[in-house]
């Protein structure tokens, strides 16, 4: 759900630029994108070693 909504937000973003929009500001909102992604699967294994360590005690 998160995923998709974010993903909509970028979709958004990305359509919302105008001709007259540099190449450079579709990058930093690519770059963006992948900063978000890159955070979503950092949180995600820090959750899974978290139940791993809670599992052995």
């Amino acid at each position: 759900m998160k995923k998709k909504k974010r993903e909509k937000k970028w979709i958004e973003k990305m359509e919302g630029l105008k001709n007259e929009d540099t190449i450079e500001e579709i990058g930093k909102i690519r770059q963006s994108y992948r900063l978000n992604q890159a955070q979503i699967l950092m949180n995600m294994s820090s959750d899974v070693a978290d139940i791993i360590i809670n599992n052995k005690n």
